[in-house]
């Protein structure tokens, strides 16, 4: 009976159990789905415990069974949870602080100013700087710690990284080719080459005698001369070579050439060698391939020297002085100064980049320059002076006290232009004049402009534009007929006379880079404008014939002329017979090429006054000025509006020239005012600064002669300086 109850008891268990079973496995099916099944290593540790166990206990299993299945529902229920934390987590990631990191350039230059950076996340890729003169090393935070693209950002905050910077060291070489041992100058000493050369004028860093072009109408250009090298001595020659294109070239001693090549730039070949038992008679230079009508080579100073080649090294930081070497020496030359660049370009590219400064020595008693006053003006300055001296510097200075004289001669020492614009003797009794300048500069150029010149009765006059065109005869022939004698609408003496002396000034800087010499320079404004009279003069002088008043009219040229037209006035010259006919076909006035009195420039002048004025301006006045232009522009023929100031003030012809450029000035703020009339290829129209205040620049340069700062406010405190810009 017991044991019926046992077996019962046992039945009834199992059936709970597999009731648990089915229904946890029911349970486990709908959590995993979607997913895979239990993995191989589970399932091996499955069978294991399995095989572990009694195969004939049954319900063992059974139990075994179920309670793997309730571990795998926990780990289900585990895996969820870690996934939610994971979401989680991604949330917080996307919530980290982001901040701004700004990059201080520390003076160089940067392409970016900042980034946005994640705290406790990496920098990432950094920007690079660079500085003139120096290399970067990297980004540093305030504390002086190195960040680059690998550092974690631990700043919570906007923040900035600082550039730090290596300078750099340059090896300078100090090349000296002209040394007194140089045993074979130039080619200027020999005379026996065996091809015509031409002397070249064409570059300036060369001192002209010594360089040569050579039209290659072979293949072998050689140079003859018996030089006697003594036995196992070490020589080196030298050579500056450039050419049309870039070639190959043999170059050397008679078998014993060096391939190189050659281009359109000078550069040096050396090559030091070891002399042999013979005579070197013969230097080639033998160029390789097929060679042009048009080819070249210009060769400067072919040298042979003792020794190898002579130069001296030395490492010298960015922005550090170069000390100066010793000269060169060299028989019959004077040294010129040590050049690093080898083309005339170069040279000026670089004269551009230093800039020219114009240092305008003001009166401080009489309240500097009197255009500072000029109109058009306002309370705030003159804009007549702003745009005569735009550009310049300012420094007050009275010429007439001694202490002053000397700051000025001081000034004179470092100069290399001096110009004045006063009569004859003035400069002088300032101890001031060419004479005293040449000793302590003899290289000054020492240029004077006055009305009538450092010469002659009027020297001591003063002068002015109106008073030039006077005694020139100018304003003699200027006018209409039966008029009085006509002054030029604008300043032109003084500005054609400007002229005249730019060019002296340029012509005397270009005579002392061939000599070494300075130069004296007077214009005068009379006489320039003597020079402008042109073939009036030359009748006069020929025929005696009394010049009459003709206006806008020309004797010798007909028509040129203005004529009144329907929207203002237009200009035209017909300088030619040539142009006289095409004038006639576009205007369709077919009578007058037929006309006899209008054959030629000569009977066109002597009936231009009387009859062909007249008909022409009765063809004219009835058509605009577009119309005109457009007619004419297809023959030829000089011809254009007549505008007004205001006209021209907005032509687009001036503009796109870039005549009307707009500066700001210290005193008067934005101004528009005509620009730079030279056009120049390769450089680009020089920015206009504003005119200077009164004694701005005084200090400066009086700091730069050597002055210190108290001697200065002395020299303030007696009115002998005037510092600190002043009003305009």
């Amino acid at each position: 009976m017991n044991k019926k109850y046992l077996i019962i008891f046992l039945l009834f268990f199992i059936t709970l159990l597999l009731t648990g079973y089915i229904y946890c496995d029911y349970k486990e099916k709908q959590i995993t789905k979607n997913n895979d099944s239990v993995t191989k290593e589970e399932t091996k540790k499955e069978n294991d415990i399995s095989e572990e166990k009694d195969e004939d206990f049954a319900a063992e299993k059974v139990v075994l069974k179920g309670e793997e299945n309730v571990k795998k529902v926990v780990k289900k229920v585990t895996e969820e949870i870690k996934e939610e934390k994971k979401e989680e987590q991604v949330e917080k990631v996307e919530t980290k602080e982001s901040y701004v990191v700004t990059f201080d350039s520390n003076g160089g230059e940067i392409n970016e100013k900042s980034k946005l950076v994640t705290y406790n996340e990496y920098y990432g890729n950094l920007i690079d700087a660079k500085k003139e003169g120096y290399t970067f090393i990297g980004w540093y935070n305030k504390k002086g710690k190195k960040i680059n693209e690998n550092s974690v950002v631990t700043e919570r905050g906007n923040h900035t990284l600082y550039a730090k910077y290596k300078i750099n060291s340059y090896i300078i070489k100090f090349d000296y080719n002209y040394l007194e041992n140089n045993l074979y100058k130039n080619l200027l000493d020999k005379k026996s080459y065996n091809l015509d050369y031409e002397i070249i004028n064409v570059d300036e860093i060369f001192n002209n005698e010594n360089v040569f072009k050579f039209n290659l109408s072979e293949n072998v250009i050689k140079y003859k001369e018996n030089i006697k090298l003594e036995k196992d001595k070490i020589y080196t020659f030298s050579v500056y070579l450039k050419s049309d294109s870039e070639k190959e070239l043999m170059i050397g001693f008679n078998g014993e050439e060096e391939k190189i090549k050659v281009n359109e730039n000078f550069n040096k070949f050396t090559k030091t060698f070891k002399a042999e038992d013979k005579n070197y008679d013969e230097f080639l230079f033998k160029i390789e391939g097929d060679i042009s009508k048009d080819s070249y080579l210009e060769i400067y100073d072919l040298s042979i020297s003792e020794g190898e080649e002579n130069t001296k090294e030395e490492e010298i930081n960015y922005n550090e002085k170069v000390e100066t070497k010793d000269a060169p020496l060299r028989e019959g030359y004077t040294f010129d100064g040590w050049y690093k660049d080898l083309s005339l370009k170069e040279k000026v590219n670089e004269l551009q980049k230093k800039r020219l400064e114009v240092i305008k020595i003001e009166d401080p008693e009489t309240g500097g320059d009197i255009l500072r006053s000029r109109f058009p003006k306002n309370e705030k300055g003159s804009a007549y002076h702003a745009y005569m001296n735009r550009g310049k510097k300012s420094i007050c200075i009275d010429r007439h006290n001694e202490k002053g004289q000397e700051i000025l001669m001081k000034l004179i020492a470092k100069a290399d232009v001096v110009c004045d614009s006063f009569p004859a003797g003035e400069m002088e009794k300032c101890n001031l004049g060419y004479e005293k300048a040449k000793q302590v500069n003899p290289k000054i150029i020492y240029a004077s402009h006055t009305g009538y010149g450092k010469t002659g009765p009027m020297s001591a006059t003063a002068g002015s534009d109106l008073t030039a065109e006077a005694l020139c005869g100018l304003m003699e022939i200027t006018g209409h007929e039966g008029a009085p004698p006509t002054a030029h609408g604008s300043r032109i003496a003084n500005q054609f006379g400007g002229v005249f002396y730019a060019i002296g000034i340029v012509a005397a800087l270009l005579y002392r880079e061939r000599s070494g010499e300075g130069q004296q320079i007077d214009v005068a404004s009379a006489d320039a404008m003597f020079t402008a009279l042109e073939d009036i003069l030359i009748e006069e002088i020929m025929t005696g014939k009394i010049y009459e008043r003709e206006g806008n009219r020309s004797r010798s040229i007909a028509p040129y002329d203005t004529f009144k037209v329907k929207d203002g006035y237009v200009s035209t010259a017909v300088s030619t017979d040539a142009q006289w006919e095409k004038f006639s076909e576009a205007m369709n006035m077919p009578e007058l090429m037929t006309d006899p009195r209008f054959k030629t420039n000569e009977t066109r002048g002597l009936n231009y006054k009387d009859v062909l004025q007249g008909m022409i301006a009765d063809r004219l006045k009835d058509m605009t000025r577009e119309e005109i232009e457009n007619t004419l522009r297809p023959y030829n023929i000089p011809s254009g509006p007549t505008l007004t100031v205001a006209e021209a003030f907005h032509s687009e012809q001036l503009n796109i020239r870039n005549m009307i450029i707009e500066t700001g000035d210290k005193a008067l703020g934005n101004l528009k005012m005509p620009g730079i009339p030279i056009k120049m290829s390769g450089i680009e129209d020089m920015p206009t600064a504003s005119a200077p205040l009164l004694g701005e620049d005084t200090e400066k340069y009086l700091e730069e002669v050597g002055m210190n700062s108290e001697s200065i406010r002395t020299l303030e405190a007696d009115n002998i300086i005037l510092c600190g810009g002043g009003k305009n």
